[in-house]
């Protein structure tokens, strides 16, 4: 049991190394033609009315550098999406706003102290919400690609709008409805249950953005150390109650290594705490669907 453990482990760490090299080369954030996300993230390049609400919001508001910077960037996604910027290991796929901090793990950062407080007081609500998920006939699943294992999601918010399984987690809901810092006005915006089954792997990708902030809080991990997560060259062991945030515009792949349990972690995406009221307002307009 001990040896096929270890072999299960080489194996992925294995294909982690060679899908990271294909994802740094290829800069791709799926590989899948008939996902539903990336269809709505490439059909933002296509927008016909795009232009049109830039042009609206300026006209509303005075001239100003919050606002210049969206223009920047949008005048860069829109016409070379393959040069976002020039670091390898940070490539959003959709929008990269420049000027604000970057940096790979914002866990300790005192701007998110408040938000992270109160969504780890909640982690014995939240794993009851899930658990009574998983046992509801209503509960909508969502299945993820991966070249090894299983790598399924519960949306409450998927890409800015609320799901129907909200209902089953009413608790979950009313938290998500106090936390100004979340993205829940945004297609950029998501906060899900990720389920990771044995012996699973999520190959290397980058996030859609820079303006938004991943954060993790682990609710089901068996056995202690059983799943890694990779960020950029940082290697994270998940631990049981512990909450992560970081920058998922920079390369990031996770590993699950237990043969029998599940890796359950609650998700949640921040605005980054640089990103202004105004220019939230202004990127929510543009991308609105």
């Amino acid at each position: 049991m001990v040896i096929e453990s270890v072999v299960v482990a080489v194996v992925c760490l294995f294909l982690f190394f060679i899908m990271r090299k294909r994802a740094i080369e290829s800069r791709r954030a799926c590989s899948s033609p008939d996902c539903l996300r990336c269809t709505n993230y490439a059909a933002l390049f296509s927008d016909g009315e795009l232009n049109a609400k830039k042009s609206k919001f300026i006209q509303s508001h005075p001239t100003s550098s919050d606002i210049t910077s969206v223009v920047e960037a949008l005048e860069v996604m829109q016409s070379v999406k393959d040069t976002l910027q020039g670091d390898p290991m940070q490539a959003p796929t959709v929008f990269l706003l420049k000027g604000i901090e970057t940096k790979t793990n914002w866990t300790d950062d005192p701007r998110l102290k408040t938000v992270c407080e109160k969504i780890s007081k909640h982690s014995k609500v939240l794993l009851e919400e899930y658990m009574a998920c998983i046992r509801s006939p209503m509960v909508n699943w969502a299945q993820n690609n991966t070249p090894s294992g299983v790598w399924s999601t519960i949306y409450l918010f998927n890409q800015g709008h609320g799901t129907s399984n909200r209902n089953l987690c009413p608790e979950t809901a009313y938290l998500l409805d106090n936390i100004d810092c979340f993205m829940d006005d945004s297609i950029f915006g998501n906060a899900f249950f990720s389920v990771l089954a044995p012996n699973s792997i999520i190959e290397p990708h980058c996030g859609p953005t820079n303006l938004r902030l991943r954060l993790h809080l682990t609710l089901v991990l068996d056995p202690p150390g059983s799943c890694s997560l990779t960020i950029k060259d940082d290697l994270y062991q998940w631990k049981k109650d512990d909450i992560l945030v970081f920058d998922d515009s920079f390369l990031h792949s996770a590993v699950s290594t237990s043969d029998l349990f599940s890796r359950v972690v609650f998700i949640v995406d921040l605005w980054h705490p640089e990103v202004t009221k105004l220019q939230r307002q202004f990127i929510s307009e543009l991308f609105s669907m």
